[in-house]
């Protein structure tokens, strides 16, 4: 008995099974508060035997850690995991599993109290030792990728963050089969970064992926499958499609309170996020209350430093603002940012979503100082977020996307302070971000303080980063897709390694690279005597404008609502360049326009009641007194006996010709006022007038180059309808390749009479190319025998091919009969900022060349991004599709002003008023679609 006894005292007691049941079944319901009661109880009888030290205790102190968290109670859950870290690096080799689980733990925690910095060091330190002792390419160094891409996304690190994601996936593909949970769960994890970064396209078929492998094998209700369904539903609602992600939301709301209960944080993120889409779709009064349940309960049982009770504290203030009841927005919003300060820190995304939302409350009861007040704040962490490294053109872009929204609100609220320098500058960093970036970029590659080697190397980069993209525009599918820009995005971040090194070795390339966002005064000189600058600013149907003198003066105009803006622009070029009539524009659109009793027009269902006291306008005069009464007439004062007016516009503006608007109260349309010409920015403008004033310099240059009349192919049975006599570059549904297209352009013989008329203007100095000539081959010769860039003027009369989905590949379309691998006769955007160009002026006489897909924060993407960028200085491009022989007569007569000495805007200006007299010509739609972009 004796020794029995003494092997009873002696045997360490094991945990309590019962117990940890009993704790983890509170953790599923919600109830982490019965489970930290639990758990501690547990730990206290371990401690004392088998010991802190036994690996079992420190596993239930990693249970406790982790319902402390539950709770709120963040310090607690950081303590007591720094505890089990500290004791399993003392008990087990630094790289066990349970040591790696314990830093990556740790890391998180750090995290949730906004010390990233620290956080990411530990996290660093988990993966190096995974990577020592597994190897690159296992699941540990996995796991430990994934948490560190979680912090840096955390701290603004995107891009870094997104090259982990990247590899992590491929990892797991390779050492886990591609329906395990945990490859699954990356999967999960890339789309929702992909999302983050605006890449709808990229994260809406991982995620119906995923949600499909785990409805087949996990079930409907199971967590994980539940988190995919939030997660898909998110994308949705972004991509506007809510009925959709209402239907899953609902079913996920259901099943997580029947699998969790009413309280658990999950549930709870349930309920915000339903109640975010409710309110998406104007269903306010259903989101109201379960944001409020969301907020009551988060902050009673989980803590109000939960991040859960954080964002429902700013769902709340959001709902409270759109109700009017703007002082207990203020309040909730106030305290929402302190709490995001204290637990994400000041640069976490989720925290500049807070200083907005408290901007906005401060605007919705007239503060406007206050709102003013936090928009260097916004605006930094939102420029930190956009230059993170790793992330390149396009998903800067993207992302800069999802956040300009910000700052067009800021300018408004800095107007209503009068802050107008402040709105101004902000203004500017709305508009054509990576345009600038690109256009400096290339001007410190270009001038000449780089070695030929290294300039060839940055050079053979941009090149492989073209050929990416087009791949990535042209994948057949999804997984395709995204293969393909993994791939373009290691070429990105070896660019940005190589340029970095450059910065270093080259401190005039660093300084010729830098990007400077321009005040009114910067104007100064830059702007012609004799011309005004005009920059809108469109926040959904809010307009303001900056009118800007010769002498850098500036002045704010506060145009007001015009409600129904984008279809109205859209009405105008259907009408004018389509269509024929407004009439017709209206019933193609399902839409009838009314002339309300105070001036406005608006847009209805043509089966509805008449407004009292409106009447129906068919006439396209009517429509374009409208916008020219809503956007010239207040600015008239400015802009009288101005010669030249150089225009940034903005958003749905950028497809609008200004010349159709009646200018200054009367039935003159602005076309006779004056040249006008159209920049993306006027931080580009002051670029591309620099850019004018170098090569005006230049010496040995040649007048012109032109191609056209190119040899395409014979129609086919299965070729879409094809256009006669216009230069047709309608979209079809979802082409996988180009090389799908090759069998619609029909050929255009006009052109050859345009190319040599206009090259019969520059004897001796033009070089033409015709029929077998005019090809992507001889183009790709001239560049690489550096003659492309030794012609003032270029001109390509040619079909082009406009894609509103891939701007990438938006072309022009030269000879498709002697198509090679390196040239298949489509000239992309992509492949246009690979050209060195010194061009004074690029004329595409082709059709829509000016359309694009227009990008918040960019303006319209596709040639005209890509000409700038490859060092043109004015473009010519079309809004509309152009006929072949009125196009050749305009095209030659342009060219005759600029031969005798007029610029490209007084050129064109004063061929359009030719054109309006024109015995054949004088209709808009053979004039107005050409509109110049550039210097002018």
């Amino acid at each position: 008995m004796a020794v029995l006894a003494l092997l009873a005292v002696t045997l360490p007691a094991r945990a309590d099974a019962v117990r940890l049941r009993q704790a983890a079944e509170a953790m599923r319901r919600g109830d982490a508060r019965s489970a930290v009661v639990l758990l501690e109880r547990e730990v206290s009888r371990m401690r004392l035997a088998p010991g802190e030290r036994d690996p079992e205790t420190l596993g239930v102190m990693a249970d406790l850690a982790d319902a402390y968290r539950a709770i709120g109670r963040l310090g607690d859950a950081l303590e007591t995991m720094q505890r089990v870290l500290e004791l399993r690096l003392q008990e087990l080799e630094p790289a066990h599993p349970d040591t790696l689980g314990s830093l990556n733990a740790v890391a998180r925690l750090l995290a949730l109290h906004g010390r990233y910095a620290e956080a990411i060091d530990t996290a660093q330190r988990g993966l190096a030792l995974a990577r020592q002792a597994h190897g690159e390419r296992s699941a540990a160094s996995a796991d430990a990728m994934q948490t560190l891409a979680a912090l840096l996304a955390g701290s603004g690190r995107i891009g870094e963050a997104l090259a982990l994601e990247e590899k992590v996936l491929e990892v797991l593909r390779e050492v886990r089969f591609p329906q395990h949970p945990d490859t699954l769960a990356a999967m999960g994890n890339l789309a929702s970064t992909y999302r983050d970064l605006g890449r709808h396209e990229l994260a809406l078929p991982l995620e119906q992926e995923v949600l499909e492998v785990l409805r087949r094998t996990q079930g409907e209700h199971r967590p994980m499958t539940m988190t995919a369904m939030a997660n898909l539903a998110g994308t949705y609602a972004e991509l506007g499609r809510h009925h959709e992600a209402t239907a899953l939301l609902e079913r996920v709301l259901r099943g997580r309170s029947a699998e969790s209960g009413a309280e658990h944080p999950d549930t709870l993120a349930a309920l915000l996020n339903l109640a975010g889409n409710y309110r998406a779709v104007g269903r306010a009064a259903d989101a109201a209350p379960l944001a409020r349940r969301a907020l009551d309960v988060a902050s009673t049982r989980l803590g109000e430093r939960h991040p859960i009770a954080i964002a429902a504290l700013g769902a709340v203030a959001s709902l409270e603002r759109a109700g009017g009841r703007g002082q207990e927005a203020e309040r909730l919003a106030l305290r929402r940012l302190a709490l995001a300060d204290e637990v994400h820190g000041a640069d976490h995304p989720s925290t500049l979503g807070a200083v907005l939302e408290l901007a906005r409350a401060h605007a919705g009861v007239g503060r406007f100082h206050e709102a003013a007040a936090l928009t260097q704040r916004f605006v930094d962490g939102t420029e930190r977020l956009r230059s993170a490294p790793g992330l390149g053109a396009e998903n800067r872009r993207t992302l800069f996307q999802e956040l300009v929204h910000g700052y067009r609100q800021l300018a408004y609220f800095n107007t209503r302070a009068v802050e107008a320098e402040t709105a101004f500058r902000l203004t500017e960093l709305s508009k054509a971000r990576t345009l600038l970036d690109a256009m400096a970029s290339q001007r410190a590659a270009r001038s000449g303080v780089l070695p030929p080697a290294e300039r060839t190397a940055l050079d053979e980069a941009h090149r492989r980063i073209a050929a990416q993209d087009t791949l990535v525009a042209q994948a057949a599918t999804a997984e395709a897709r995204r293969q393909a820009e993994t791939r373009r995005n290691e070429v990105v971040r070896e660019l940005e390694a190589l340029q970095a090194a450059l910065k270093t070795r080259h401190p005039k390339y660093a300084q010729l690279g830098e990007v400077k966002i321009l005040a009114p005064r910067d104007l100064r000189g830059v702007i012609p005597a004799n011309a005004v600058a005009v920059s809108y600013l469109v926040d959904g149907d809010w307009v303001g404008a900056f009118v800007v003198d010769p002498l850098g003066a500036s002045d704010f105009v506060d145009l007001g609502i015009i409600h129904q803006l984008a279809d109205k622009v859209a009405l105008v070029r259907r009408a004018v360049g389509e269509t024929g009539s407004l009439e017709k524009a209206l019933a193609d659109a399902g839409r009838k326009a009314w002339r309300m009793p105070y001036g406005e027009v608006g847009l209805a269902d043509p089966q509805g009641a008449t407004p009292e006291g409106s009447h129906a306008v068919s006439g396209l005069g009517d429509l374009t007194a409208h916008l020219g009464d809503r956007l010239l007439r207040p600015i008239a004062h400015h802009l009288r006996g101005r010669a030249q007016w150089v225009v940034s516009p903005d958003g749905p503006l950028a497809h609008l010709p200004l010349d159709l608007l009646a200018f200054d109260g009367t039935e003159q349309r602005a076309v006779a006022a004056a040249a006008i010409h159209y920049t993306q920015s006027l931080s580009v403008y002051a670029l591309s007038r620099a850019m004018q004033a170098q090569y005006a310099v230049l010496t040995g240059r040649r007048s012109l180059l032109a191609m056209g009349n190119p040899e395409y192919l014979p129609a086919d049975d299965t070729s879409a309808q094809r256009v006669g006599a216009a230069r047709p570059s309608k979209e079809p549904r979802g082409p996988s390749r180009l090389s799908d297209l090759d069998r619609l352009w029909p050929p255009l013989p006009g052109t050859e009479a345009e190319v040599k008329a206009v090259a019969a203007l520059f004897p001796g100095s033009a070089s033409v190319h015709l029929g077998a000539q005019a090809t992507e081959q001889r183009l790709n010769e001239l560049q690489a025998s550096g003659q492309l860039r030794n012609f003032r003027y270029l001109l390509i009369s040619a079909h082009g091919y406009v894609s509103q989905h891939q701007p990438a590949l938006s072309s022009v379309v030269l000879g498709l009969r002697r198509k090679t691998p390196a040239a298949d006769g489509y000239v992309t955007a992509s492949e246009w900022l690979t050209y060195d160009l010194r061009s004074d002026l690029m004329v595409l006489s082709a059709c829509d060349t000016a359309l694009g897909q227009v990008v918040g924060g960019e303006g319209v993407m596709g040639l005209p991004y890509a000409l700038f960028v490859a060092g043109n200085v004015n473009t010519l491009l079309t809004l509309w599709p152009v006929v072949d022989d009125a196009t050749a007569v305009f095209v030659t007569a342009f060219f005759t002003k600029l031969r005798q000495g007029a610029s490209a805007a007084e050129a064109l200006a004063r061929t359009k008023r030719e054109f309006t007299r024109h015995q054949r010509y004088a209709d808009p739609r053979y004039w107005a679609p050409f509109v110049l972009i550039g210097a002018g």
